[in-house]
C-alpha cells in the first residue's frame, strides 16, 4: 500500500448554487485518474457544450478580447476546469486529484489546497 491517497474532488458553482462534492479517495494514483476521466465524462454529459463558446486555457489568448460569453476549459489526466469568462463566482467547474499524505493519526488534520495538486 502507498503512504499517500489521492482525493478527487469536485469544486463547482453553478448558476450561483454552490455544489462542491468529494467523489473519490484511493491510495492508487492510476486508479484515481481512471475515476477522474469517468467522472469528467459524466460531468461533460450533463453540460450542452454546442451552446457554449469555448476558449482553450491551453491556447495562448488575448483575455482582454474575450467575450464574457466565453467558456474557458482546461483539461489534463489530473485535472479539469470549466469557467464563465468574467463570471468565475457565478459559473465555474473543478475538479481536481490531490495528493495527501495517508495517515492512521487521528490527532494529524490535512486540508485539501491547491498547492497537493497534481
Amino acid at each position: 500500500m502507498e503512504n499517500k491517497v489521492y482525493i478527487i474532488h469536485d469544486n463547482c458553482i453553478w448558476d450561483d448554487e454552490s455544489c462542491p462534492k468529494l467523489v473519490c479517495a484511493t491510495t492508487n494514483l492510476e486508479i484515481a485518474k481512471e475515476l477522474l476521466k469517468k467522472y469528467i465524462v459524466e460531468v461533460k454529459n450533463s453540460i450542452d457544450f454546442d451552446s457554449m463558446n469555448l476558449v482553450n486555457e491551453d491556447i495562448e489568448s488575448d483575455y482582454d478580447d474575450i467575450q464574457e460569453e466565453c467558456w474557458i476549459y482546461s483539461e489534463s489526466d489530473t485535472h479539469f476546469s470549466l469557467y464563465q469568462s468574467g463570471n468565475y463566482n457565478s459559473n465555474h467547474i473543478s475538479i481536481n486529484i490531490e495528493q495527501l499524505p495517508l495517515c492512521n493519526d487521528l490527532e494529524n488534520e490535512y486540508e485539501i489546497n491547491n498547492e497537493n495538486s497534481l
